[in-house]
């Protein structure tokens, strides 16, 4: 027999729950982004790429994604 379940998810981090409220609770527990800042803009392609990345969160948190290799038209990798 088929039975109807009916769940909530965080709509941050996709987890599922039983109620609503601890969904909601989930969703207020995850940290937001307050600011994102870029610096030293790579040309060399068709449109200009951010060396790095550094995200600003909320609760404090700051976390830095760095380019450092791609490919060129040839297919060789290019490191910094």
């Amino acid at each position: 027999m088929v039975k109807k379940i009916e769940t909530y998810q965080c709509g941050i981090c996709g987890r599922e729950y039983s109620t609503e409220e601890n969904a909601v609770a989930c969703e207020k527990s995850h940290p937001k982004l307050v600011s994102v800042s870029q610096n030293h803009r790579r040309s060399s392609y068709h449109y200009p790429l951010p060396v790095f990345l550094r995200a600003t969160y909320d609760d404090g948190t700051v976390v830095e994604y760095v380019w450092n290799k791609g490919r060129r038209k040839d297919g060789t990798w290019i490191e910094h």
